[in-house]
């Protein structure tokens, strides 16, 4: 289904260059710093050494992306629209829920959106979903949905746990759960790159993943136990991150990593498009957008300083009126950005072009109410604009009333 063209605002999100271009200097990039392991308890491996042992070592079964897209355990519903207004909202090509249990939890939240068409410029029907613990789950962790949305009847998924390995002081290989917010998240090649809020990007193989034991202790254990066993918090699969890409300027420099989403029609090399989220509160309306190029064999950041072991943005935009974004994606030049207001509001859809360091928007439209990352991909023909929302019925923010409804919709917008 085509969209709907999107109502013109009387306000943009973004500033016009024209504004700035006498006064706006060059941008500074942002500089992100390569860490490939850490290890509190002094073993002293890296990431890749420590997956290495559990793979060779410790014997874990290795467990390819299309065999986890073939033991999918939940089934969805597809539906003919989100909970969004009527009027002055896009038209809808694919929608989704989650199983019941994810649809109405208050433990999880979903955040982050990618796709196969992201990791491979082909596809489009393999969606990934990250999600993060509230306070006050039984246990802090973060995790990926991997999404069939290929079948007419059902979508069906399964959840896929995130970790950090390491080895032991005894010498054994194991891991931990990642607790980060999982904001963003970005399919490139094997490479998952998810967003750290205050730290960077880490980043996480799909070529490395592999299988832990269910029975048992498995729903309230992560990493070895001493059965002798792995489990993963009653997932069947596991993540391992295999590098990190730090931010280390004096925090109150950095940026609030809030999204991360590949442009596949940059060039000569595509690029990573992160931006980081202003909260409405916040004194300052200005937020800042950069892009990363990727090397197009294996996936990494171009541009590693060997000196340092860092890589340096290759472009920083400034989004003046810029509060509370969730999601931003560009294709061919044009950007996409979403906003949030609360879980009692309704979101925004907002689109413009760049001009040097500054970005334009004209138009816009009304989403579902806590619109979160963005994601492009091409599928039959027709460009689509992925998108999730993030409360059910009970959520509360700070400074929030509980939402009285639930958003926890995924949809795919025509373009």
């Amino acid at each position: 289904m085509a969209a709907a063209p999107l109502v013109a605002t009387a306000g943009g999100l973004l500033a016009p260059a024209t504004a700035h271009a006498a006064a706006a200097a060059e941008l500074p990039g942002v500089r992100l710093w390569i860490r490939t392991g850490k290890d509190p308890e002094g073993g002293g491996a890296s990431y890749p050494d420590a997956i290495k042992g559990l793979l060779d070592v410790e014997r874990l079964p290795h467990a390819p992306v299309s065999q986890v897209m073939e033991d999918l355990n939940r089934a969805g519903t597809y539906r003919r629209r989100p909970d969004w207004p009527r009027r002055n909202s896009p038209d809808v090509a694919r929608t989704f829920t989650w199983r019941r249990d994810d649809f109405t939890t208050r433990d999880w939240r979903p955040q982050g959106i990618t796709t196969d068409y992201d990791g491979h410029g082909t596809g489009g029907n393999v969606v990934l979903v990250s999600w993060y613990t509230m306070k006050g789950a039984a246990h802090q962790a973060a995790r990926i949905s991997f999404v069939d949305v290929s079948g007419t009847s059902r979508p069906m998924y399964r959840h896929v746990l995130l970790v950090e390995p390491y080895r032991t002081g005894r010498g054994r290989y194991s891991f931990r759960p990642v607790t980060k917010h999982v904001g963003g998240i970005a399919w490139y090649k094997d490479r998952l790159y998810v967003v750290d809020t205050r730290y960077g990007l880490r980043v996480f193989n799909l070529d490395q993943m592999f299988q832990v034991s269910t029975g048992g202790p498995a729903m309230n254990h992560c990493g070895l136990h001493s059965d002798n066993r792995y489990y993963g918090y009653g997932c069947k699969y596991v993540l391992p991150q295999s590098r990190g890409y730090d931010d280390i300027e004096a925090e109150i420099d950095r940026m609030r990593y809030s999204q991360v989403s590949v442009d596949r029609t940059t060039g000569p090399y595509h690029t990573l498009l992160v931006s980081e989220f202003v909260d409405k509160g916040s004194a300052s309306a200005q937020a800042r957008a950069v892009r990363f190029e990727v090397e197009r064999d294996h996936g990494a950041l171009r541009h590693v300083d060997p000196a340092t072991q860092s890589v340096l943005s290759q472009k920083t935009y400034r989004i003046t009126n810029g509060k509370q974004i969730q999601g931003a994606v560009s294709v061919d030049e044009r950007f996409y950005v979403s906003r949030s207001d609360g879980p009692s509001e309704y979101g925004y859809l907002r689109t413009g072009r760049a001009a040097a360091t500054d970005l334009t928007v004209r138009t816009s439209g009304r989403v579902v109410r806590g619109p979160e990352d963005l994601s492009y991909a091409r599928t039959g023909g027709q460009g689509l604009l992925w998108s999730l929302g993030e409360y059910a019925v009970g959520d509360q923010d700070p400074g929030e009333p509980r939402s009285r409804y639930n958003s926890r919709y995924v949809y795919a917008i025509g373009l």
